[in-house]
């Protein structure tokens, strides 16, 4: 490697995405409304170039770019810019529009401004892993150190938001697993978490001690998430009496400062491999604690407003809902005096998370999506490869290129194109899936 002022390039890396204390949540909010503006641009367009060579360079153009844009130091003023310019493009074309089309409605409406969501949240987290590796991407949008709002602090937990909104349970649709289909789920998460573990460490990629600890990974935190989320009650006294305790020790205890300032090793001439094990991968052990509420939550808010009601009802149980955890939020933080934070997924950081989730799924909602774009489709299908493709070809840019010597235009380009080149993935994967899936239905309707 390439060595600098002492430091090679992988620790000069590391310094770059460590020690931020992040921006304010209504920053964040501006940030990803860029999604939803997106959106009703597209649904308005679609109207006069639902086919032809212009829908692809209308989701490029329309959905992904300003995703990518105002993730960067240019959204101030351009990004802003962009989005005022395509709500008012938007609110002349709905205007303009008959209004046979505007009362239109798919035969399954909720779900597609449900599947904008979930995609939407997808798009959003890869533009953050490839872009906090230039300087393009403000420093106050990297993870925060101890506490605070920052951008990529939402990734997992939306993550989590988006699964639990349409988790089985939520649906009341549960369908009850033996102990090899369980297996089987968790499986592909494990490994991943392994393969991830080795990678990093094997090609010295740079690493964020304080996410998930020393060996830890998000892939293996969903791995355990799914079993310990069946086997707890879905009801609402579950995830708030375990985040309340949780809090507790997070407060009296002693067990926030732990996490914050604790050694990674133990010492004692009778330290056991798992007193080690925890102590070097605390946030990612405690954290499942966290994520567990929140996956439960998201679940019962899903039941709640969005699976046993009507999609006028949706739309206004969402809103009251984002607003009451806004007001929880505040009460927590600026009453409570329980500050934010990704490290130990605490209280404050569980309500902010699906504060901000819910105020952006309200918002799409109110576009009155039609149908779901192509290329959000096919990611919504395939999250989880879709997610590994992210991060390989985040790797292979940062293999390939010194992403610190990236100047911000440059660096714009290159993420724009690597979300092209996700999408494009996600669209031949999806095409090849539907041509053996309806092969396969179409070889079985002939017998």
């Amino acid at each position: 490697l390439q060595v600098m002022s002492g430091a090679s390039v992988k620790d000069l890396k590391e310094a770059f995405v460590t020690g931020h204390k992040g921006t304010s949540p209504w920053e964040l909010l501006l940030v990803c409304i860029s999604a939803p503006v997106g959106i009703w641009l597209y649904q308005s367009l679609m109207q006069k170039y639902a086919t032809g060579r212009f829908k692809a360079l209308i989701e490029a153009l329309v959905l992904l770019f300003p995703v990518a844009l105002c993730q960067t130091n240019l959204l101030y003023p351009w990004g802003i810019t962009f989005m005022a310019i395509s709500a008012g493009i938007a609110l002349l074309i709905r205007r303009r529009a008959p209004v046979s089309f505007l009362s239109q409605q798919s035969s399954r409406p909720f779900l597609a401004y449900v599947t904008c969501y979930r995609s939407t949240i997808m798009y959003l987290t890869f533009v953050a892993i490839l872009g906090v590796d230039f300087h393009v991407f403000p420093r106050r949008f990297a993870k925060t150190e101890v506490s605070g709002y920052g951008l990529m602090d939402l990734g997992a937990g939306s993550f989590v938001v988006s699964a639990g909104l349409v988790s089985a349970r939520s649906r009341n649709s549960v369908v009850k697993e033996n102990l090899v289909k369980a297996i089987l789920r968790i499986a592909p998460l494990s490994i991943m978490g392994l393969l991830r573990f080795l990678t990093t460490k094997g090609l010295e990629y740079q690493e964020h001690a304080s996410e998930y600890g020393i060996h830890w990974n998000f892939f293996w935190t969903l791995a355990l998430l799914y079993p310990f989320a069946n086997i707890t009650p879905c009801r609402w006294e579950s995830p708030i009496l375990l985040l309340s305790i949780y809090q507790w020790f997070l407060t009296n205890e002693g067990l926030q400062s732990y996490v914050e300032t604790g050694s990674r090793t133990c010492s004692g001439t009778e330290v056991g491999f798992c007193s080690t094990f925890f102590a070097a991968n605390r946030e990612g052990i405690l954290g499942l604690v966290g994520y567990l509420s929140l996956f439960i939550l998201a679940e019962l808010i899903g039941k709640s407003c969005i699976w046993t009601a009507s999609l006028d009802k949706q739309r206004q149980n969402l809103i009251l809902m984002s607003i009451c955890l806004w007001i929880i939020h505040t009460i927590l933080v600026d009453y409570q005096g329980i500050e934010v934070s990704r490290r130990t997924t605490n209280s404050s950081f569980c309500v902010w998370t699906l504060a901000h989730n819910i105020t952006i799924l309200s918002l799409i909602s109110l576009t009155r999506s039609q149908e779901v774009p192509p290329i959000f489709q096919a990611v919504n299908q395939h999250g989880l490869i879709i997610f590994v493709v992210a991060n390989l070809l985040t790797g292979l840019v940062n293999i390939s290129i010194n992403t610190l010597e990236v100047g911000d235009n440059m660096a714009l380009l290159i993420i724009f194109l690597y979300l092209l080149a996700v999408g494009g993935i996600a669209l031949i994967l999806d095409s090849i899936y539907s041509t053996i899936f309806k092969g396969g239905e179409q070889q079985e309707r002939r017998k």
